[in-house]
């Protein structure tokens, strides 16, 4: 098995926990936080499946739809990071 699967595998391996962990750490959460949490969650496992699928494709650009959901989880991944910093400023 080449590196750059194995680099996939250990990736696919630290998204789902990451997801996993976020999701369980929601039910901790106000109401306001825990929409947040469940987003970040989910995009993180629909990240950790990307990189499952680019274990099939060899490529995190090729076929293009891949790099669209790869991008779509990054930018949903930043949206939460912004929307956090703003809610850990509110009083």
């Amino acid at each position: 098995m080449p590196l750059s699967d194995w680099v996939n595998w250990i990736e696919v391996f630290l998204w789902s926990i990451a997801g996993i962990a976020v999701l369980a750490s929601a039910r901790r959460c106000g109401s306001d936080r825990r929409a947040l949490a469940i987003t970040a969650g989910i995009a993180f496992l629909l990240f950790a499946g990307s990189d499952y699928v680019e274990l099939s494709t060899g490529a995190w650009w090729k076929p293009p739809w891949l790099l669209a959901w790869k991008a779509a989880c990054v930018a949903a991944l930043f949206w939460c990071l912004v929307r956090y910093a703003r809610l850990k400023k509110r009083p």
